[in-house]
């Protein structure tokens, strides 16, 4: 019981902390809430094959990483590249050249699972 009120106690503060990282407006202080955000959210995104029960999931994480810690085209199509298996990334191959085609890369995937939602009603 102990050990659990710590780790509540010590959530608490973590939280508290980033809060008020998040209060400082100076770009210096916007560089700190980047760096701390990017030390305690994780930079790996999870394999993702394809598996529309899978997609939501991987596209929240894409998302909230992404904003939360201000990732660059170039660091998200690594983690893309990363993070991509078997038929989502032969979906997709084709367009991981270049970090502007990020965007154009989780639309694709979008648009394929929706296709492929559709073919398994009809």
């Amino acid at each position: 019981m102990q050990r659990k009120k710590e780790k509540s106690e010590i959530q608490l503060l973590a939280d508290a902390i980033t809060n008020a990282i998040l209060c400082v407006k100076s770009p210096e202080d916007k560089q700190m809430n980047k760096f701390v955000t990017r030390q305690s959210v994780a930079r790996d995104l999870p394999q993702f094959t394809g598996d529309p029960i899978e997609w939501p999931n991987f596209k929240c994480q894409f998302f909230t990483s992404t904003e939360a810690c201000g990732f660059s085209n170039v660091e998200n199509m690594s983690r893309l590249q990363k993070s991509l298996k078997g038929k989502a990334r032969d979906v997709v191959v084709a367009t991981m050249a270049s970090p502007d085609n990020v965007e154009r890369v989780m639309k694709t995937l979008e648009n394929y699972l929706e296709d492929l939602k559709l073919s398994l009603i009809l």
